[in-house]
């Protein structure tokens, strides 16, 4: 299995801690956003990750080779049979939509996939009970048990649990997205092909769930998998950013 972490954003709503540094390493609990996210990831050994850059990448570069230094499971850009590899790509255009961020990354849809942000912290055990329940389709991470906001991506599922509209401005709507999508290795070229369906159709700012629509369209099954009452967090404000200094169970 391969993991897609999308980093290349701004993070306005964080300044002035992101005037010059990504959001990915802004710290909660004395270490970044990021530190937290590969720690997590380095418990289920993947075959590779791959970390998409854009605003501040000379920090999250020297970040990186760091984090190489001093953890042992990653392998920065070398091949090795036993470490995962860690690869840093850097998006041009982050200011635009975050799917330019995920075409970036194309070239390694050559196995299931997890595509993550990098602004969300999970527990562990959110993490695994999420990869376990993933099969054959597409699945996306989804929680019922907190109040939305205007700002959350809100889902409205079938009865049989599969993603029927996703959305921020929602007004009908069951539940929200928690930013994990899995995509199986049968299914890779189909997403690939509607990533370009779904810049065409919506542009440069197109965000990465613009493209489950456009799968639902073709007729493809989007699995929603219930993540709801395990807790995690979010780190878009700076009220967030108190929230998880507060919350934060690692």
């Amino acid at each position: 299995m391969k993991i897609i972490i999308l980093a290349a954003g701004r993070g306005i709503r964080l300044r002035p801690l992101t005037k010059k540094l990504p959001k990915s390493l802004i710290d909660v609990g004395n270490k970044p956003i990021l530190h937290h996210i590969l720690s997590m990831i380095q418990t289920i050994e993947p075959s590779e990750v791959v970390i998409v850059g854009g605003h501040g990448f000379p920090q999250l570069q020297s970040f990186l080779e760091h984090w190489n230094n001093d953890n042992s499971k990653f392998f920065l850009h070398q091949d090795s049979s036993n470490r995962s590899i860690l690869t840093l790509l850097r998006n041009q255009q982050y200011r635009s939509g975050n799917l330019l961020s995920l075409m970036v990354a194309q070239e390694f849809f050559t196995e299931d996939l997890i595509i993550m942000n990098s602004d969300h912290i999970y527990p562990e055990k959110l993490f695994h009970t999420f990869i376990s329940s993933c099969s054959e389709n597409t699945t996306i991470a989804c929680d019922f048990d907190r109040s939305l906001s205007d700002d959350d991506m809100k889902i409205h599922r079938t009865g049989s649990n599969y993603l029927k509209r996703i959305s921020k401005s929602l007004q009908r709507f069951d539940g929200g997205y928690i930013g994990l999508t899995f995509i199986p290795k049968s299914m890779t070229k189909n997403y690939l092909d509607d990533m370009e369906q779904t810049l065409q159709d919506k542009g440069q700012n197109a965000v990465v769930e613009d493209v489950l629509p456009t799968l639902i369209n073709h007729g493809y099954n989007i699995q929603i998998s219930d993540m709801s009452g395990y807790g995690w967090l979010e780190i878009d404000t700076l009220d967030d950013l108190k929230l998880a200094e507060k919350a934060l169970w690692i």
